[in-house]
């Protein structure tokens, strides 16, 4: 079962598993299910480096896990 909070009032939700080693190791790391957004705000364009995750969503995030 999905977590309410995870559909955010939405009748699905998307499923992706990376195949990156660092995103694998840090989804091994984590131990559970890790729910998170895209990497930018809403209405802005999906970003394709870190330093443009940098560059929307300093000082809104904790990290930025660069692989």
């Amino acid at each position: 079962m999905i977590s309410p909070l995870v559909l955010a009032g939405w009748p699905t939700v998307g499923i992706r598993v990376p195949a990156h080693p660092i995103a694998q190791a840090f989804l091994d790391a984590a131990g559970c299910p890790i729910a998170a957004p895209s990497a930018n705000r809403s209405g802005r364009p999906s970003p394709t480096t870190a330093e443009m995750v940098l560059a929307d969503m300093d000082g809104r995030i904790p990290c930025i896990l660069d692989g």
